[in-house]
């Protein structure tokens, strides 16, 4: 088992402001929308409590985190601290002026780009989708705040994804678009996402090849982060792309994820509640026998079906949220990642 089983690696928090959202996208990873959120009182106890714990980076997330009715309260307090803020949105909000207030703090942006103008707005489900987000991220660059953009790849944009990044090519010299990176991964099958959207592990080998191929020269202003690579990273060197390490899924020996309903999960595809914030703090939860025998059971690799496979320390079985139920089963089998295309002993 890797990291530490203590509440000092406890570094990233993760909260789900509200369930309410102003988009329907195709693969939404959360559950069904709904209007509740967490409270403005369990809130700010969270922040201070993280803060005094040490924590590194908190992630604002939804739903839609500006439809929490105390979004400028939480943001007040949030910024206050030691640790650095960043909220995921579909950015869309950012172009009203009564949310104008948002881009005066000091945070980090994370949103989310799934292909060409078309493409995207077909995925989103609204035909203002994609200038919306652009017009948004020009007032973020404006503000020289960083934006993270996050690419999730299924069958709907698998096509879209290189002619994406070219234009947010032109977009960084044209419009000055100040992006960090674009972090791209596969459509995972988690909350209400259609699981028939998703590639096949050949057609997700098949994708990265052609990533690889058409951006050879490329030379953006931006990282292009790509994961799980499964061993196909070395096939990167000389070129734009760089695989994701974050699929070695440490995440769970160092974060935490709370729902709008005040559960607590060990990342946000992992809807495994190890307790509720109502009831328990933060510390409490991440040293509790509870969570340190999931990341064991998680983490075991006699619970990966890797074989001997001689790239396994690059990935360590991928992200396996989708498969985790299986680990907790009586008579339970080896798991990996649904889009590991590597079989055998991967040679």
């Amino acid at each position: 088992m890797r990291g530490k089983q203590t509440v000092d690696s406890f570094d990233v928090l993760y909260i789900e402001l509200t369930g309410n959202c102003n988009l329907n996208c195709v693969h939404c990873g959360n559950e069904e929308e709904n209007s509740k959120h967490l409270g403005f009182s369990h809130l700010e106890r969270l922040l201070e409590e993280f803060n005094a714990g040490h924590g590194k980076k908190l992630v604002l997330t939804g739903g839609e985190p500006l439809l929490h009715p105390n979004i400028r309260e939480i943001l007040d307090v949030a910024t206050s601290h030691n640790y650095n803020t960043k909220l995921s949105t579909n950015a869309s909000l950012l172009n009203h002026p009564r949310f104008a207030f948002v881009l005066d703090y000091d945070l980090g942006f994370r949103v989310s780009l799934d292909g060409t103008s078309e493409v995207h707005n077909k995925i989103r489900r609204n035909f203002q989708a994609y200038d919306s987000l652009i017009a948004a991220m020009e007032k973020i660059s404006e503000r020289e705040r960083q934006i993270v953009i996050r690419t999730t790849v299924m069958k709907p944009n698998v096509d879209s994804v290189v002619d994406m990044l070219f234009e947010l090519g032109r977009l960084t010299k044209e419009n000055r678009l100040k992006i960090y990176s674009d972090n791209i991964w596969p459509m995972r099958n988690i909350g209400k996402a259609d699981a028939a959207l998703m590639l096949s592990a050949t057609e997700y080998q098949k994708f990265l090849k052609d990533l690889n191929q058409r951006t050879r020269n490329f030379h953006p202003s931006f990282k292009i982060i790509v994961g799980p690579t499964f061993g196909f990273e070395s096939e990167f060197e000389g070129g734009p792309i760089q695989s994701n390490q974050i699929y070695k899924c440490d995440i769970i020996n160092a974060s935490l994820h709370i729902a709008h309903n005040g559960d607590i999960y060990p990342c946000s595809f992992i809807h495994h509640p190890l307790g509720n914030i109502a009831e328990t703090s933060l510390s409490e939860v991440f040293r509790s026998e509870k969570s340190v025998q999931f990341r064991k059971i998680f983490l075991d690799r006699s619970n990966h079906d890797c074989d001997d496979c001689t790239v396994y320390e690059a990935c360590q079985a991928g992200c396996i949220a989708e498969r985790y139920r299986e680990l907790f089963k009586p008579n339970r089998q080896p798991i990996k990642d649904a889009y590991c295309f590597r079989e055998g002993s991967c040679e």
